[in-house]
């Protein structure tokens, strides 16, 4: 997969809006950011130059872009970093662990022990997509 070339932000250029395709980002004067006509956001280049934060009070977290020249980039965390690897890393090890223990324990396997464990791992399963969510929109 080839990388995309990023473009250094001029403070002194209107760019289309990322949110939204009508919109037109124009530098506020005496500051590092634009704001935009048609969803009234405010955006700051970072020091680098090169990505673009969305200041917001809603979200508990600013999305990032990069400029390629002619569109905007949305910048991703990788998984190890948002944890979602540690959420199925967790799964797993949850779901060997529901399977050896009636091994472990001479538990005959019929449909009550079987109820039990699937119910035990989609609750499991729920709680580690909440917390797993909620890491996520902290970043």
């Amino acid at each position: 997969m080839s990388r995309v070339k990023t473009c250094k932000i001029d403070l002194e250029t209107t760019y289309p809006c990322p949110c939204r395709k009508r919109g037109q980002l124009c530098p506020i004067v005496l500051t590092d950011a634009f704001g935009c006509g048609q969803c009234h956001q405010i955006f700051v280049v970072r020091a680098d130059g090169y990505v673009l934060e969305q200041l917001s009070s809603i979200y508990p977290y600013q999305q990032l872009w990069y400029w390629t020249g002619k569109d905007w980039l949305l910048v991703r965390r990788p998984l190890h970093q948002n944890g979602f690897a540690w959420l199925v890393g967790s799964l797993a090890a949850l779901f060997l662990l529901m399977l050896s223990l009636p091994i472990v324990f001479h538990i005959p396997f019929d449909r009550r022990v079987m109820v039990w464990m699937l119910l035990t791992i989609f609750i499991a399963l729920m709680l580690s997509f909440m917390v797993w969510l909620t890491i996520y929109r902290q970043h």
